[in-house]
């Protein structure tokens, strides 16, 4: 009895052994394997297409599968309408922009008028200002005694002559001169007897002061030079409503050429181009169909940019790290591989995929990975089965 004991616990520890090196082996191999296998789908990015105005599609050159370049034409709205207003918003701003120079050349012809004018003005109603002030402040000492002195000059120039022509005249009528002596001496007498008499008017004049009628006239002269003055400055005023309406038209000007911008602008978004070279996944409209802003007209592979995706067991998550290098070989192509590199690796554990087989294998924990792989040709499609073979580094 106590040999079958120890037989059974021999036994036991054999086939605890066997296991033991059998785990052991199997975890070993795969520690020290130089490649990791993984299987997954080809991906991309997907470009979704669309209007940035709402209208009616008149041209869809495209079709699903269709291979696009890079700014190559996807489609095009009507746009009759959008071509209308911008001619109209041409238009508009080319007849604003006409108005310019004419009211410029006004501006500049009424600003050296009106200055002109008032210089003008100013300068006589200075004149007559100083003019009804020595009228107020009637004759100076000074007037008075010149006044004086002319006569007194004048007097004494009268009794010259006078004397002058009575001895001529006495000569004459005695035959001891000739006639035109006397002549000359009764000019000289007049002329005389003139400025005499001119000359006691004007000190009767200095000596009374201006006379009202006078003074009435000054100020009335006054008031016309303000007046002259006032109308001129007025076109002075006429010069800033000028400048306010050039202050508004350049305001026009701009608000026209944002519109033409906007018309412009407009007409531009009418078409859309593809963004990146690739394939087109899905046609979401047809020639005819009217479409908002935002709605998606065609749905663009970038086949430049493809990644394999798939997933690495947690016990194989240690050993691959981000750039390193794979192969991937698809059943389309077989016997060709294509570079690439690890671009992803997700921090966070899920459950194998539900496309897996059995059940057995969707309960697992795997890591999700992204392969960037290499596209030259673009031979790889978005969907496609492949698999890749992670290089393991020593």
């Amino acid at each position: 009895m106590r040999k079958k004991k120890i037989l059974i616990i021999i036994l036991i520890l054999l086939i605890v052994v066997a296991a033991s090196y059998y785990f052991y082996k199997q975890w070993w191999a795969k520690e020290t394997s130089p490649h990791i296998f993984v299987s997954g789908n080809i991906e991309t990015t997907e470009v979704k297409v669309s209007f940035k105005i709402p209208g009616k599609i008149s041209k869809l050159p495209v079709d699903e599968g269709y291979i696009v370049k890079e700014r190559e034409i996807i489609a095009k709205l009507e746009d009759g309408e959008l071509i209308d207003l911008r001619n109209k918003s041409e238009a508009a701003l080319e007849a604003l922009q006409a108005k310019v120079p004419t009211l410029l050349t006004t501006i500049e012809k009424e600003e050296k008028t009106s200055s002109d004018e008032i210089n003008k003005a100013e300068s006589g109603l200075r004149a007559v200002q100083s003019r009804l002030a020595e009228l107020l402040s009637g004759s100076r000492p000074q007037e008075i005694e010149a006044a004086k002195a002319e006569v007194e000059r004048a007097t004494s120039e009268l009794e010259k002559t006078e004397k002058f022509y009575a001895r001529a005249k006495h000569l004459v009528n005695g035959g001891y001169v000739a006639v035109k002596d006397w002549d000359t001496a009764k000019e000289a007498y007049e002329v005389a007897h003139a400025m005499h008499k001119k000359a006691l008017e004007n000190y009767a004049l200095v000596k009374e002061g201006p006379r009202k009628e006078e003074i009435e006239r000054a100020k009335a002269q006054v008031e016309e030079a303000k007046s002259a003055l006032s109308l001129a400055q007025s076109r002075r005023l006429q010069v800033k409503v000028y400048r306010q309406e050039l202050d508004v038209l350049k305001a026009q000007i701009k608000e026209a050429k944002a519109a033409l911008e906007v018309a412009k602008r407009q007409l531009e978004y009418s078409e859309v181009f593809a963004p990146v070279s690739g394939v087109v996944l899905v046609k979401s409209v047809e020639p005819g169909e009217y479409v908002s802003p935002g709605a998606t007209v065609v749905t663009l592979a970038d086949l430049d940019r493809v990644w394999l995706k798939a997933y690495v067991d947690e016990t194989d998550l240690g050993r691959v790290k981000l750039g390193q290098k794979a192969k991937i070989k698809t059943d389309t192509f077989p016997g060709k591989a294509y570079e690439g590199r690890i671009s992803f690796i997700s921090s966070e554990a899920e459950f194998t995929p539900k496309q897996v087989q059995t059940q057995k294998e969707r309960v697992k924990l795997v890591y999700r990975i992204k392969i960037d792989v290499e596209n030259r040709n673009r031979e790889l499609k978005p969907g496609m089965p492949a698999d890749g073979e992670i290089l393991i580094e020593r």
